[in-house]
């Protein structure tokens, strides 16, 4: 539909205005032979603001020429509150900075197919707005489009847009949905910060990096699902997102930025991806309620200002081979539990023919992953003729459970003879131990402290002597336990 012009103006705000089907005067300028809404001032203030429910025409007639409405320009509706409603025409393919920011009482919109650029703060606070479509003809969103909208729900995004700019959807606080396209290779800085009502993001394949606080201050994210080929997590990204429980850090990744999930407070859980090389300073601070960080890289990745990963102590859970490296990686690695991802237990006996132990077979071999709640139950059994005695390491119960085993280990039961008297097989220094009229006697001790020990790996008493035997008096007959220094070996005395 052509409409006339009621007038034309010499200021160079706008060349000349129409009445629009909707009653109300809209203004144009000309620009490369097509028509482009714009607003009355140079000052962005209208004699009179439209209101009400707003059709842009398609095209406009002025001085007999007819002009086919083509853009809509920067602050062309700005401020207008008034505006409940407005039809953009077919032919429009640009919406300029500001064109409806402010626009408070704005509920509906349509953006056309044929729009391809959405310019900066262009919806920039219109609070009443609930749902928008950006068809895929827009291949770009600028800064701040749609910040701002408080009382949009839901969002669909062109499948043309690669990139999401800085703080386009921030502090859209009602937005519970959205749907990222797979095209899209960065989300910029503040992109979606403080959108308190998103529950649930994917973040596509194609994504690259998540910019500086991207979704901070989502309270309400409760599962982040990153794609295979983010390399960067920025500053902030997820700071103050205190719904989010756990989180896993893609293989790809490489570093994590300062802060980046700052105050996740109801994070129990997090896996660190194995290409992580750098995590910058306070990460994870402010997460109270973490309790496992799985370190998947086989190296320790680089802590930015020699900061610690997060303020409480937690298990960092770290590869198997990788073990000792990063119980040699720094205070703000060694002050935290650090187990191995899985550990080696060796079973064994010291005499196959005195005894065997069901749970694994003697002399096997098996993982025993990490876990908060696996355990395997040992039970050491004599044959006929021998009692247990022991572990190695020094547990004197024959049915145990082995939990949080933290590296690989060998366990080995010990059995001993039911007539057995004096020095049993394991040999401590040069030191020869025995048992006389009911005490016993150690020598060779080297002046290391001995400490007697009942069967219960309750301790009776010790002593230390650098040049004679040293004798211990013992309360009955029975079997004792004997550790000389730091030695890890017991000698296991009968006493008759």
């Amino acid at each position: 539909m052509a409409l006339v012009a009621m007038y034309a103006t010499s200021t160079w705000a706008y060349d000349f205005s129409a009445i629009a089907p909707t009653g109300q005067t809209l203004y144009y300028k000309i620009v490369s032979g097509n028509a482009q809404v714009v607003n009355e001032d140079f000052f962005f203030v209208y004699s009179t603001y439209p209101t009400g429910a707003l059709t842009i025409p398609d095209s406009v007639t002025f001085n007999g020429i007819t002009y086919a409405v083509t853009s809509i320009g920067s602050y062309a509706f700005r401020d207008c509150s008034g505006l409940t409603s407005v039809t953009i025409p077919d032919g429009v393919t640009s919406i300029g900075c500001d064109a409806f920011s402010s626009c408070s009482s704005l509920t509906s919109i349509n953006i056309p197919d044929g729009v391809t650029s959405i310019d900066s703060f262009a919806f920039y606070g219109c609070i009443s707005l609930t749902s928008i479509t950006i068809p895929n003809s827009a291949t770009f969103m600028g800064n701040f489009a749609f910040s701002n909208c408080r009382g949009l729900t839901s969002v669909t995004i062109s499948d043309s847009i690669t990139s999401i700019g800085i703080g386009v959807f921030a502090n859209c606080s009602s937005l519970t949905s959205v749907t990222i396209p797979d095209g899209v290779t960065s989300i910029g800085i503040l992109a979606f910060a403080s959108c308190r009502g998103l529950t649930s993001v994917t973040i596509p394949d194609g994504v690259t990096s998540i910019g500086s606080s991207a979704f901070s201050g989502c309270s309400g994210l409760t599962s982040v699902t990153t794609g295979d080929n983010v390399t960067t997590i920025g500053n902030h990204a997820f700071s103050g997102c205190s719904g989010l429980t756990s989180v896993t850090i893609p293989n790809s990744v490489i570093s994590i930025g300062k802060e980046a999930f700052w105050c996740c407070s109801a994070l129990t859980s997090v896996t660190i991806g194995n290409g992580v090389s750098s995590i910058g300073s306070r990460a994870f601070i402010g997460c109270i309620s973490l309790r496992v960080m799985r370190m998947k890289p086989a190296t320790p990745p680089t802590l930015s200002d020699n900061s610690s990963i997060c303020d409480s102590i937690i298990d960092l859970v770290v590869p198997h081979n990788s073990y000792y490296d990063y119980t040699q990686a720094g205070d703000n690695y060694t002050r935290h539990h650090i187990f191995a991802d899985s550990a080696f237990v060796s079973i064994t006996v010291n005499n196959n023919a005195w005894g065997y132990v069901t749970g694994c077979a003697n002399d096997t071999v098996f993982t025993y992953p990490y876990s908060d709640t696996a355990e395997i139950e040992l039970v050491a059994t004599p044959y006929p003729g021998y009692h247990f005695v022991r572990w190695d390491d020094y547990t004197t119960d024959s049915i145990r459970t082995i939990t949080n085993i933290i590296h690989d280990t060998t366990l080995t039961a010990y059995f001993a003879s039911n007539t057995q008297e004096g020095i049993d097989d394991v040999e401590t220094l040069n030191a020869k131990v025995y048992s006389s009229q009911r005490q016993i006697v150690v020598e060779g001790a080297e002046g290391n402290l001995v400490t007697l020990y009942d069967v219960n790996g309750r301790m009776l008493t010790a002593k230390q002597d650098y040049d004679m035997p040293l004798r211990f008096d013992v309360p009955a007959s029975g079997t004792y336990l004997v550790k000389i220094g730091n030695h890890p070996a017991k000698k296991v005395i009968v006493v008759r």
